[in-house]
């Protein structure tokens, strides 16, 4: 089955995205990236229609850039 959304993980320090693919299995299909700039974030993220970032930048440039991105949401705590 062909998920219809796109889910981008920008970066993250965790060894393994299972966890997210299983949450969002059926729904979206979750791809992980390294990203250290806007312009890898965009080009990573072109078409997601949501982002998980933990580091990377967020920039008013990469959201209004990102015109597919309904969602987007950051690893951490406190």
């Amino acid at each position: 089955m062909n998920e219809p959304y796109l889910a981008v993980i920008t970066d993250c320090e965790f060894a393994s995205f299972d966890p997210e693919r299983r949450e969002l299995a059926g729904v979206a299909e979750v791809r992980k990236y390294s990203c250290r700039s806007e312009e890898e974030v965009i080009a990573a993220a072109a078409e997601a229609d949501a982002i998980l970032v933990q580091y990377a930048p967020i920039t008013r440039r990469v959201i209004d850039t990102l015109t597919n991105c309904r969602v987007i949401g950051r690893y951490g705590i406190g």
